[in-house]
């Protein structure tokens, strides 16, 4: 992966961990029951994103080799659930409550497993660009970003 994929994928990685801080700060701290209880709160619209838009993140990442040791094995079992959960959010289906969902919902500990997806993606994908980790949300300082003359376009 050259540099330009990597500050891309980075990007995409931000996306998701904008909207999975907005999860983190609207969900209550009751325990959650489970998946479904979670879609059907107020949080879940979030948590519907964040899947989908962390799903780019591994499928760009599993495109070039690079889904990192650590989470090999997890990649490896939610990458088809997590893939049909994330055309289930993007694509209209067919049916209303399209099985695709359930894929996912179902997985014991699904929510721990995709959280931990999603930080040791963050946590490569910085690495490879020797960017600190946890990042700010936010362009940092260090990409090349153009910007133009109006300040309204990158």
């Amino acid at each position: 992966m050259n540099n330009e994929q990597l500050q891309s994928v980075y990007y995409a990685w931000c996306r998701a961990q904008i909207v999975r801080e907005c999860f983190d700060q609207s969900h209550t701290s009751d325990p959650i029951e489970s998946y479904h209880d979670l879609f059907a709160s107020s949080s879940g619209k979030f948590v519907i994103i964040w899947h989908g838009l962390l799903f780019s993140v591994v499928e760009f990442l599993d495109k070039f080799h690079e889904i990192p040791l650590s989470i090999a094995e997890e990649v490896r079992v939610l990458y088809e659930p997590l893939k049909r959960f994330r055309n289930a959010v993007f694509h209209v289906q067919n049916h209303p409550l399209s099985m695709k969902y359930d894929d996912l919902i179902g997985m014991p500990h699904a929510l721990l497993r995709v959280t931990r997806i999603h930080e040791e993606c963050g946590r490569y994908i910085c690495k490879c660009l020797d960017f600190p980790f946890p990042p700010f949300v936010g362009i940092p300082q260090q990409l090349n970003v153009r910007i133009s003359p109006d300040n309204k376009t990158i």
